[in-house]
């Protein structure tokens, strides 16, 4: 859950962040070159921000400045 947010900037929890992987996994595969993916997030991570998911810094993604805080900052 916290890759999404740091590289993309997408804010999601648990659920979403396990759709992401196993779609990403899945997509790896030969089979599946070319091939059009669509991932529903079920969740926006809003709950998870006060949970230990977010609390520990770390290092900053391509959409945030070097000066910048990024997520769980």
């Amino acid at each position: 859950a916290r890759g999404p947010a740091r590289r993309e900037g997408i804010l999601v929890g648990v659920s979403g962040g396990a759709a992401l992987h196993a779609a990403t996994t899945v997509a790896r595969y030969p089979r599946h070159r070319g091939a059009l993916f669509v991932v529903v997030l079920p969740d926006t991570g809003e709950r998870c921000l006060s949970t230990d998911l977010y609390a520990r810094p770390g290092p900053p993604g391509p959409w945030v400045p070097a000066e910048g805080r990024g997520p769980g900052r």
